[in-house]
Order: C-alpha cells, then structure tokens, then sequence
C-alpha cells in the first residue's frame, strides 16, 4: 500500500510539472500574429462633406504581447462659428 502511495504522489508531482510547462509554452505563443499587418502608425485626412480633418490612429501590442491597442487621433479644424474640433481615443 505504502509503494502506491508513494508512486502516486510522484505521479501527481509529475503531472503538476507537465501541465505548468504546457500553460506556459502556450501562453508565450504570438496570438495576435495573424494580426500583425495592422501594427503601425497609420495617416489619414478628409477634404469632403461634412468637412475637413486630419487624424492617425496606431496600432500597439502591449502587456507582453497580451493585448492588440488602437489608439487615434482626429483634428477638425475651426468654421465660422465652430471652434476647432480634437478628439482622442
């Protein structure tokens, strides 16, 4: 009885060992290489209806590769009885 016990406490520890080493092998792959294309810094500007504006927006992998961030950036310029227009996200 005592040799199953002690086989069974090193097959355990032994499972412990695998299943840790396979969450972290998994959790160090590139999740969001399919979307890689998108990282960058990216321009862009209007000079239609309703008005004109400028703006750029990015694209970051931050907190170890963890999560894919959009930030932006848009300027709408003054009218005539507007003021100038910024808006962040």
């Amino acid at each position: 009885m005592e040799k199953i016990i002690k086989y069974s406490g090193i097959f355990f520890i032994t499972l412990c060992f695998v299943i840790l080493n396979f969450s972290f092998t998994y959790s160090q792959d590139n999740k969001w290489e399919k979307w890689d294309y998108l990282v960058g810094y990216w321009v862009g500007d209007n000079n239609g209806e309703p008005g004109a504006g400028t703006g750029y927006f990015t694209f970051r992998k931050e907190l170890d590769n963890k999560i894919l961030t959009r930030r932006s950036h848009t300027e709408f310029p003054a009218k005539e009885q507007e003021p100038k227009l910024v808006h962040d996200d």
